[in-house]
């Protein structure tokens, strides 16, 4: 079905990977040679949709999708590399971040040692009285363009480090939201910190730049994830309070949940701030639209995460302890949606979560033209007729293999029922000895315009090479590759490629 929203006219494939997991001696993954050089292969494979996790600077948790800002990016993502070539440092300085660990990220140490290193680094910037680097544009300009929220952020994050990183919530009253926070007195070291965090995202926006630019150069899109709600802990909230449906207080009317079911028989409180969609009127409307503006300058599509909100959301007043006590209140999708095509660039998005079974949010995609995501291990969970089955795929939709929050397929394959991998090895006509492959296969071959492959699942990886488990709390989000394991997956290329011209992707 299509609507203002379709855009995928053409067969396609692509490869999730975080940045984060890329490999390197940098703690963790970076805007660095191995991410141009992922651009490459995935050029080289056919290749052409690179899909990333939410890049914005992580919180508690260490998640993306509980982040410190919807407009900032990460600085942990900054490639150190290029900081002495730029004469910002001395190659030397460097040495500290070889010694962190390559198996997994170790976010504590990783912050410890990086965020002195680009201190130096800014500090060195401003002793030679810089007002650029070169490739990286003038910073006056970058501040100037993004004034609406760096601001705001960046003095958001110098408090945070005031007040020894507590939530803006336990901050001292005159610092609790922005207006009042702008006109307080700051010090010095609060001043020189916001202009800190300002060079690090003129930084890190450079860096996205300059790979966007190699992307475009070799016909790849790169592809970004949109977290619904935020933290309570974020710069967004404590900027416009409001939009959130938070008080004078700092005390929030609803917070999101999960309604109770069989599965969750008490529900759940996520604790994030629920959007006033009552009285929010044409601000909340012009500030998604700003996000999801802001999100094309680093990416070319954007996957809306839990679709489903955009038509009703469960919410549980911020009183409350138990989710049992919330009910289910109506979003204005659909004029959010004709505010967003009226009044801002055209936007390639696609919905992530989409519970077809639900008629609004079904009826909501739909008018929208919008794709859906939907796993390939879906298509066989079920004893009888499967919606999800790859032969019962739209075209206006994207097959992914593995997910951040799901097992690998081996992992997958390996721990399900008998009777389910009995179903896949028929309906493959495989013996399953070879399944991660036998079920890219299966996705390149179906029906949806666009199969996403995981880069787990080329190297037929188990669940060590898992992301998130959710509802575990630690060891999540810190998987990287190896460098056997990468070496391993540039050999692939050749045959992606062949798969991607027998399925015309």
């Amino acid at each position: 079905m299509s609507g203002k929203y379709t855009w995928l006219k053409d067969r396609g494939a692509g490869l999730s990977l975080h940045l984060s997991c890329l490999p390197g001696t940098q703690g963790i993954g970076v805007l660095g040679r191995h991410a141009h050089k992922l651009i490459e292969f995935c050029a080289a494979a056919g290749l052409r949709y690179w899909q990333l996790l939410p890049t914005g600077p992580t919180g508690f948790g260490d998640s993306p999708f509980q982040t410190l800002s919807a407009f900032a990016g990460n600085p942990l993502f900054i490639d150190m590399e290029v900081l002495p070539q730029l004469g910002l440092l001395h190659p030397g300085e460097l040495s500290p971040l070889n010694r962190l660990p390559a198996q997994r990220v170790d976010y504590g140490r990783l912050y410890a040692v990086k965020m002195p290193l680009l201190r130096l680094a800014w500090r060195r910037f401003r002793e030679r009285d810089l007002s650029y680097l070169p490739n990286y544009g003038l910073l006056h300009l970058f501040t100037s363009e993004h004034k609406d929220w760096l601001e705001a952020y960046s003095l958001f994050m110098a408090l945070k480090q005031a007040f020894q990183q507590k939530p803006w919530y336990d901050w001292p009253q005159e610092y609790r939201n922005y207006p009042s926070a702008s006109e307080a007195g700051l010090t010095l070291n609060m001043l020189e910190e916001q202009e800190f965090h300002s060079w690090l995202q003129y930084l890190l926006f450079g860096q996205f730049r300059l790979l966007r630019q190699k992307a475009a150069h070799v016909g790849v899109h790169i592809v970004g994830m949109v977290p619904h709600h935020l933290p309570m802990d974020c710069a967004d909230v404590w900027q416009h309070p409001s939009l959130f449906g938070v008080d004078g207080e700092a005390q929030p009317k609803f917070w999101v949940g999960e309604v109770p079911s069989a599965s969750l028989p008490f529900g759940s409180i996520r604790h994030q701030p629920a959007y006033d969609w009552d009285n929010g009127g044409q601000e909340l409307l012009s500030w998604w639209r700003s996000r999801l503006h802001h999100g094309l300058q680093i990416h070319d599509v954007q996957i809306l995460d839990n679709f489903r909100m955009f038509s009703q959301v469960w919410q549980v007043p911020a009183a409350s302890d138990s989710a049992a006590h919330g009910a289910w209140h109506k979003v204005p999708g659909a004029t959010l949606f004709d505010f967003l095509s009226n009044h801002a660039s055209p936007l390639r998005l696609l919905a992530k979560d989409v519970e077809w079974e639900s008629s609004q949010n079904r009826t909501l995609a739909n008018s929208l033209g919008l794709a859906g995501c939907v796993l390939v291990q879906n298509g066989f969970q079920s004893k009888g007729r499967s919606p999800h089955a790859p032969h019962f795929m739209e075209f206006n939709s994207v097959i992914c293999t593995t997910d951040h929050d799901s097992s690998t397929i081996q992992s997958w394959y390996d721990t399900s029922e008998p009777w389910i991998q009995d179903k896949v090895r028929r309906y493959l006509r495989v013996n399953g000895n070879d399944i991660a492959w036998d079920l890219i296969r299966c996705a390149y071959r179906s029906n949806s315009a666009l199969a996403v492959i995981a880069f787990q699942d080329v190297l037929a990886l188990d669940n060590s090479a898992r992301l998130n488990v959710p509802g575990v709390v630690g060891g999540n989000w810190s998987w990287r590759i190896q460098q056997d394991e990468w070496n391993s997956l540039v050999n692939t290329h050749g045959y992606l490629a062949e798969l991607g011209w027998l399925y015309d992707r």
